[in-house]
């Protein structure tokens, strides 16, 4: 999922949050989010 968001200097920029997987070691779901974007692309 791609999300937009506002800087306090108002600059845009965009992150990402993303179903990794299953950890087969802890049998819980991974998730990595990621952000600091200047394009949506």
């Amino acid at each position: 999922m791609i999300k937009k968001y506002s800087l306090k200097n108002g600059d845009t920029r965009y992150m990402f949050h993303s179903y990794i997987g299953l950890d087969p070691v802890t049998d819980k779901d991974v998730y990595r989010k990621r952000s600091g974007f200047k394009t949506k692309k």
